[in-house]
């Protein structure tokens, strides 16, 4: 029985001889390292705080990505806020930094609060006036936030202008559906023109519209008055009909 208390008494000892040898960092240590402490990225440091991210995109009546004379365009903002804590009193700020004359800003300068992923939408509304120049304009966006969070860093916004250039509506092209069938306008035959109207020019036509005067020897069926084409954007084009029928006196068309 004494026997078996000290042979116990040793392997106890044994063992835990055994832990403080693998515990120890350096020679006369009695206790192992502490683990150091784990350092935040700023990217992790962000998701801890309010943090504002934005998505831009610009949109113009004409669809050619540049604002022309004459025209609107609005930048459509996406805000979001990915950090964890509420974004207090977000104020939007459009700074022109290199802005020639004819353009004009409107806009809601006011975000307000953006909870933790929450999303909002801005629109900054560029009004192109009738003596804009070719070129860009540069702005600079900025967010700020009540606590300091900004928006980090602010984004420049680079958009292309163009001066005016002036519709140019031309007929393109024509087709013939006459009785005979051989593409010719003849004398006594009833005759449908269909004629393609396309605005070759680098601005809009507004409130356009055609007239078809016949000539001599050529009566009309179905002509009207005005054709009305209403708005043409550049390389838009529509087509318009008429039918008449021709006399004795007619002299061949090719």
């Amino acid at each position: 029985m004494k026997t078996l208390s000290i042979l116990f008494i040793l392997l106890s000892f044994m063992d835990a001889f055994s832990q403080q040898i693998t515990g120890r960092s350096k020679p006369g240590s009695l206790y192992p390292v502490k683990k150091k402490p784990v350092v935040k990225t700023n990217k992790n440091f962000a998701y801890q705080v309010p943090h504002l991210a934005v998505q831009i995109d610009f949109v113009d009546s004409s669809g050619n990505k540049v604002l022309d004379a004459n025209e609107t365009g609005d930048i459509i903002i996406h805000i979001k806020n990915e950090g964890a804590l509420l974004a207090k009193d977000c104020q939007l700020q459009f700074i022109p930094q290199k802005v020639s004359s004819g353009i004009k800003l409107r806009y809601n300068n006011s975000l307000g609060d953006i909870s933790p992923g929450q999303e909002k939408q801005a629109e900054i509304t560029l009004l192109g006036e009738s003596n804009i120049k070719t070129g860009q304009a540069l702005f600079l966006l900025k967010i700020l936030e009540k606590s300091g969070f900004d928006l980090d860093p602010p984004r420049l916004i680079k958009i292309f202008t163009r001066a005016f250039q002036p519709p140019q509506n031309e007929v393109v092209d024509y087709g013939i559906d006459d009785q005979n069938k051989n593409l010719k306008i003849e004398r006594y035959e009833i005759v449908d023109i269909t004629f393609r109207i396309q605005n070759r020019g680098g601005s809009a036509s507004h409130g356009t519209y055609a007239t078809i005067t016949l000539g001599r020897d050529v009566l009309p069926l179905n002509v009207l008055p005005n054709y009305t084409l209403g708005d043409l954007k550049p390389g838009e084009f529509k087509d318009i009909s008429a039918k008449f029928v021709t006399n004795a006196r007619t002299k061949q068309v090719n």
